[in-house]
């Protein structure tokens, strides 16, 4: 009999929306694709929408 992995959905960027294969590219790919700025207001504005929400800041 043959190895069976499980299947890994690819992993999507939240800023931009291209797909990946692992968390390891996932990160290469923000580091090396996107400005400072761009993760920095995407954190902003998940935090703003969580306290507007009543969703959980901490986690």
């Amino acid at each position: 009999m043959g190895t069976t992995t499980a299947y890994r959905p690819p992993v999507e960027c939240p800023l931009c929306y291209a797909r990946f294969n692992g968390e390891p590219t996932l990160r290469s790919h923000i580091a090396d694709d996107h400005a400072r700025d761009e993760l920095v207001d995407f954190v902003v504005r998940v935090l703003e929408e969580r306290n507007l929400t009543g969703g959980p800041t901490e986690g």
